[in-house]
C-alpha cells in the first residue's frame, strides 16, 4: 500500500494526523506515552523513528474505531467482548500530566476514552473470530487434512533408561567392562548400575529412567544410532560426547503413527477459524488505511517538542 503524505502548513486546526475523516489529537498521543513506564520514557522519546511508528499505531486504533462506529458495530462488539469503562485515577503519573498542562480529571477522561478505543480494536478481532461460520471452518479443515495428512503423525518414540559416566572419572576400558557385564544381566541390574555408577544427578535420582522420548530429544548422533534399532533391551553400544559416555536400555518402542482427523479436528478447526478471522481483519485494515495521510506540520512540531524529539532525526520531514 502506498501512502501519500500531504504536509499542511496552515494554522493548527485540531488534529495531528488525519486519514480520510479519521484523525488523532495531541491528547491521544499524550495518553499513549503516559502508558509507557516512567523509567523507559526518556529512551523512548529519544527514538524519533519509534515515536513516528507509534503515531500510526494510534491512527490505526482510531481508524478501526471509526469503522465500527460507521458500520454500526460498536454495540455488537461491546456486548460480545464486554467492553467496559475503567477509572485510571489511581494510576496517574501526576508529574507527567502536570507538565503537559492537564488536571487529574481531564487526563483521567482522556485515558478512559483512549482505553475504550483500544478495547474496541482488540475486541473487534475477537468479535470477527467468534462470528466465523463453524461449518465453513470444519469443511476447510477436512479439505486441509486430506491434502496434508502426512503432516499429522506422531514420530517414533522410545521408552529409555540411561547410565551416564563422566570421562573425567571413567576410562573407556572401564566403561567397556561395565557394558559387557550389563549385556549378560537383566534390566534390574542396569538400574542398579545407573544408581551406583552414574555421574549425572538426574539419572541417579530416577534410577536411569528417561521415560518416553523422541529422537529429537537426544543429541543428534546418539539419537540417530539409537532410533535405528527396533529391538527392545540393552543397546550393546557405548555412546559418547565430549564429556560423557552413555549406556542405554530400550524398555519399549512406539512406532510412528498417523493421527486420525478426529484426533486433530479441534486444533485444526481452531487454527482455520483464526486464519479466516485474521484474513477478514486484514481486509478491513486494507480498506480503511488505503487513503492518503495528512500531517499537520505545526502541530507535529509541537508534539515533537513536548516529548523532546529531535526534529532533525525525524524521517517524516520531507
Amino acid at each position: 500500500m502506498k501512502i501519500l503524505f500531504i504536509f499542511l502548513v496552515s494554522c493548527f486546526n485540531g488534529y495531528l494526523l488525519k486519514q480520510d475523516n479519521t484523525e488523532i489529537t495531541v491528547a491521544e498521543i499524550d495518553a499513549f506515552v503516559h502508558g509507557i513506564p516512567t523509567e523507559y520514557r526518556s529512551s523512548y522519546v529519544a527514538k524519533s523513528s519509534q515515536f513516528e511508528k507509534d503515531l500510526y499505531t494510534v491512527l490505526n486504533i482510531n481508524l478501526v474505531y471509526d469503522y465500527l462506529k460507521n458500520e454500526g458495530l460498536l454495540n455488537a462488539v461491546k456486548q460480545d467482548q464486554k467492553v467496559t469503562e475503567s477509572d485510571f485515577t489511581g494510576d496517574l503519573d501526576l508529574q507527567f500530566i502536570e507538565k503537559l498542562g492537564y488536571d487529574r480529571d481531564q487526563f483521567n477522561e482522556i485515558l478512559i476514552q483512549f482505553d475504550m478505543k483500544k478495547q474496541y480494536v482488540k475486541g473487534f478481532q475477537y468479535y470477527i473470530l467468534n462470528n466465523v461460520n463453524l461449518k465453513d471452518a470444519e469443511e476447510l479443515a477436512v479439505e486441509y487434512y486430506q491434502a496434508n495428512s502426512e503432516k499429522y503423525s506422531l514420530p517414533k518414540r522410545m521408552d529409555l533408561s540411561r547410565i551416564t559416566l563422566s570421562k573425567s572419572r571413567y576410562h573407556f576400558n572401564e566403561v567397556l567392562k561395565l557394558k559387557d557385564e550389563i549385556n549378560v544381566k537383566d534390566k534390574a541390574y542396569f538400574s542398579e548400575v545407573a544408581i551406583q555408577n552414574s555421574t549425572e544427578r538426574l539419572v541417579i535420582t530416577n534410577g536411569g529412567e528417561l521415560g518416553l522420548v523422541t529422537q529429537d530429544a537426544l543429541r543428534r548422533k546418539i539419537g540417530l544410532l539409537l532410533f535405528e534399532s527396533d529391538q527392545i533391551g540393552f543397546h550393546n553400544y557405548i555412546f559418547e560426547d565430549s564429556r560423557n559416555y552413555y549406556l542405554y536400555y530400550i524398555n519399549d518402542i512406539v512406532q510412528a503413527e498417523k493421527l486420525s482427523y478426529d484426533v486433530i479436528k479441534s486444533d485444526l478447526v481452531k487454527s482455520i477459524k483464526q486464519n479466516i478471522a485474521d484474513s477478514e481483519f486484514a481486509e478491513v485494515m486494507t480498506k480503511i488505511t488505503d487513503k492518503k495521510i495528512d500531517i499537520n506540520i505545526e502541530e507535529f512540531s509541537t508534539i515533537q517538542s513536548r516529548y523532546m524529539i529531535d526534529n532533525s532525526a525525524s524521517s517524516v520531514t520531507n
